[in-house]
């Protein structure tokens, strides 16, 4: 049976399931095809919520770079959340996409590649994180290039409770942390990601003295002493390249519970 692997590698986030791989598709879309390309991306949202519903793989995002240009590398992100390597690996095959759109799916291959081209993919394994109370709107995509060992420590031990304590107060819907277990460049290598419902949300966010005071509420001495020596001490352990406004576009829905 022949195999035609729609999305190469890819990365991230963060998303509504604690998923263990990430495959993440940047999208360059050709000027005046940004209706088409979202049009296309919708078809293939069928294929995809199948594959879900079959548990083949546990969700697909479309997203919106926010701020890319003509001059950017990538304006839109497709991605794949999977359970583990060896189904991120899988691919999709050519049974699979005539069981959806019969013998058409040449067709719509042929527009989707004429709307878009793949600037490049990535993948990242989800390391923590803190699930959304609903879905997510927004997204804050933070790529970083670690400099030292320790760095998902500090992020379990002195980042997340701080996060926690957003979500909490309804200043966050989600946060997680991914790391990179391949790459054919050295610029970063893991990702967080915070997800929000709302603008609001989004705009209200941040690490306020309010957050802090929640995080740190009920902490041992030990414990407390070792989240400041992290927060004083962040920017030994990781620098951020880069850091991006994501927005949702589309997405499939949960697989129904099993009977």
């Amino acid at each position: 049976m022949k195999t035609i692997v729609l999305c190469c590698f890819s990365l991230l986030f963060a998303l509504q399931v604690r998923a263990q791989v990430a495959i993440v598709n940047h999208m360059k879309v050709k000027p005046g095809n940004g209706s088409a390309f979202v049009t296309n991306e919708r078809e293939w949202k069928k294929l995809h919520q199948k594959r879900v519903n079959e548990g083949k793989m546990l969700a697909w995002h479309l997203f919106w770079v926010m701020g890319a240009g003509t001059e950017s590398p990538y304006n839109y992100v497709t991605v794949d959340i999977y359970p583990d390597m060896k189904s991120a690996l899988q691919g999709i095959t050519e049974e699979e996409m005539k069981k959806v759109f019969g013998d058409k799916y040449n067709d719509l291959m042929t527009k989707t590649g004429a709307a878009r081209d793949i600037a490049y993919s990535d993948i990242s394994n989800w390391q923590m994180g803190i699930s959304a109370k609903q879905p997510d709107k927004y997204l804050r995509v933070s790529r970083m290039k670690i400099k030292k060992n320790g760095y998902f420590d500090m992020e379990e031990k002195a980042f997340k409770p701080v996060h926690q304590a957003m979500v909490d107060m309804g200043k966050l819907n989600s946060w997680s942390v991914w790391g990179r277990p391949f790459w054919d460049d050295m610029t970063y290598d893991a990702v967080t990601v915070n997800g929000y419902v709302s603008a609001e949300q989004l705009a209200d966010s941040g690490y306020s003295d309010d957050v802090f005071s929640k995080a740190t509420t009920g902490k041992k001495s030990g414990e407390l002493m070792e989240m400041t020596n992290y927060f004083n001490t962040t920017n030994d352990y990781r620098d951020m390249v880069q850091s991006q406004l994501w927005e949702v576009i589309d997405q499939t829905t949960p697989a129904p519970p099993k009977k």
